[in-house]
């Protein structure tokens, strides 16, 4: 007796998640494989690798970057549409990103931590981040904004 269309589409979304599960693991692996190996010239891989940063979540945090460094710029970019569809209903700190508003080193901690679940790692990410030598120019608007200006 063939399946209801129920239990099928229930099989296929159970498929979709593994394949999608399978896709960060396989993220995952090569980013921590590539950390070990270049760790003093990956910081920013090696910081990935170290707290399981892949997939849809190493999405976020690269796209909340590049917005906090385009803000520190002076920047306003949009958030895109891929982005704004796909992330920012699990990661609502995307919009903070892309504010169109200058920003301070704090609040961009404070942005990418809320990507990451806490401000530790937000700071870590950013370090690791300008450590790696990505970004230099907002990193370094970031870090030099005179306080009256934030």
């Amino acid at each position: 007796m063939p399946e209801s269309s129920t239990e099928i589409e229930e099989l296929r979304r159970r498929v979709e998640q593994q394949a999608q599960r399978i896709d960060e693991l396989q993220d995952a692996l090569h980013t921590l494989s590539v950390a070990v190996q270049y760790r003093e010239e990956e910081p920013y891989l090696a910081f990935l690798a170290e707290h399981g940063i892949a997939g849809r979540r190493r999405i976020a945090l690269t796209t909340a970057i590049a917005g906090v460094l385009s803000r520190a710029q002076g920047e306003v970019l949009p958030l895109g549409s891929g982005a704004r569809d796909e992330l920012l209903p699990d990661h609502p700190a995307l919009a903070k990103a892309y504010a169109p508003e200058p920003i301070d080193w704090d609040e961009a901690v404070r942005v990418v931590g809320e990507v990451l679940g806490s401000e530790r790692l937000g700071k870590q990410a950013l370090e690791a981040h300008r450590a790696r030598g990505l970004g230099l120019e907002g990193h370094q608007a970031l870090t030099s904004r005179p306080a009256d200006e934030r």
